[in-house]
């Protein structure tokens, strides 16, 4: 056993900033993270323990939003490498590992990240206590999973970004970790071989108000990570509020639509007309928090940061009408199936008038299935039309739907969809202070 031994991350580019930058050793799990280094720039040492035999690197930092990575890069030292440095050298083509003595290894390649099934995850703890983690079991997965083996988040903080993948081409990976704090539980996910139709969810939530888990499809069309998996934490008080909600509104909102039709207007030129709804009564929330938020409150007002995740067990099936300027396009017959929305943003609260208002910062979603006609629909879009048409009729996975709706850019095209989406969001909330009363009054049909 080596000890003593430090290893220190140095930018080897010229005029290409870093940023997510995280290298584990994982022996030992040490690890280097910071959310960036300037060209040239060089960590502060690292110090780490090696077997003095088999040493493996986990290697993960973004340029310009693009992802590089590589697991389980062996890169052994020797004896006379004890009570020196290790460099790890990156460059936009390879990396190297310089050892102070033994051989080393140099330029090697990053992982392409498109062969094997992909997912980054972190856990959120928004409890007010630590959070204690452990990987309770693994199938056909990396062993970078093992950094939330016997791993302590501190309160209302998130863990670093860690990056996992499935290790068989055509396998099926599954882990489930372990989360203790004031109650215990367990989150299993799936992490599906794409070249096998698996499929990559969350299977099974132990705990649950208190924890849940949520899979976010990035990177459609196999380039890239896969997917997002984040594991939440948290006291979900507000979830009760929501669910009573829908219990008491779900079929009279639904009722109101079928009716009367509802339209939802984004700006000035683009609406859409819901003719028909249906499954809207399967909805439930299965985790909500609200925090205090980091921002400094005025006098008589609260701000809260909040995360909400909504959940529809079914299908929901719709007649739209979509209305872009003069154009329009009839959509019937649409369903998503098992649908699952991430929403997190800013809620304030001013206790002198009772008045609340809401803005959005995530929207993310997860589905098993849907069915939607992109050729109609690209009519409307012309921009991304190319995109629209190719899900529509090549590669019309669940997950690359999400993975569009999910992303601001595609294949190297920058959309701002996601974004796009948000705003449209938080322009239909209006962004302004509404009465408490007035808004129950409106919501509640």
């Amino acid at each position: 056993m080596l000890k003593n031994t430090s290893f220190i991350v140095v930018n080897c580019m010229a005029n290409t900033t870093l940023t997510n930058i995280s290298i584990l050793h994982e022996g030992d799990f040490m690890e280097f993270t910071s959310n960036k280094l300037s060209p040239g720039e060089a960590s502060q040492p690292i110090p780490f323990e090696s077997d003095g035999n088999n040493d493996y690197w986990d290697i993960s930092f973004f340029i310009n939003g693009k992802r590089y990575v590589r697991y389980q890069k062996e890169c052994g030292l020797r004896d006379n490498d004890q009570n020196q440095i290790t460099v790890i050298s990156l460059y936009e083509e390879n990396f190297s590992v310089v050892t102070p003595q033994s051989k080393g290894c140099f330029n090697n390649h990053y992982d392409s990240m498109n062969i094997h099934t992909s997912a980054n995850i972190n856990v959120i703890n928004q409890t007010g206590s630590p959070l204690h983690t452990e990987v309770n079991s693994k199938t056909d997965i990396t062993s970078s999973i093992n950094y939330f083996d016997n791993k302590e988040i501190p309160a209302n903080t998130s863990s670093t970004i860690i990056g996992i993948q499935s290790e068989g081409l055509f396998s099926q990976s599954n882990f489930e970790i372990g989360m203790r704090s004031k109650k215990e539980g367990s989150i299993s996910f799936n992490l599906g071989s794409k070249s096998s139709g698996g499929n990559t969810k969350v299977t099974a939530v132990d705990g649950s108000p208190a924890f849940a888990g949520f899979v976010a499809a990035r990177s459609p069309f196999g380039f890239g990570t896969s997917y997002d998996l984040h594991l939440y934490a948290g006291q979900t008080q507000a979830s009760k509020l929501i669910n009573s909600f829908f219990e008491a509104n779900a079929k009279a909102i639904q009722s109101y639509i079928n009716a009367n039709g509802y339209t939802f207007t984004f700006g000035e030129v683009f609406s859409i007309k819901l003719n028909q709804l249906q499954g809207l009564e399967n909805s439930s929330c299965t985790y909500s928090t609200l925090s205090t938020s980091d921002e400094t409150s005025e006098a008589n007002k609260k701000k809260f940061k909040f995360t909400t995740i909504l959940n529809n067990q079914g299908s929901i099936s719709l007649d739209t009408i979509f209305n872009v300027n003069e154009s329009q396009v009839h959509l019937n017959n649409a369903y998503v199936k098992n649908l699952q929305i991430l929403l997190e943003g800013n809620l304030e609260m001013d206790l002198s008038n009772q008045s609340l208002a809401v803005e959005l910062s995530t929207f993310k979603v997860y589905l098993e299935d849907y069915s939607i006609d992109f050729s109609a629909l690209a009519k409307l879009f012309p921009v991304v039309a190319v995109i629209l048409k190719l899900v529509g009729d090549i590669t019309a996975t669940p997950a690359n739907l999400a993975g569009i709706i999910n992303s601001n850019e595609i294949l190297g095209i920058t959309t701002n969809l996601n974004q796009i989406i948000i705003d449209d969001l938080n322009m239909l909330l209006d962004k302004k202070t509404v009465s408490a009363n007035e808004f129950l009054e409106e919501i509640t049909i």
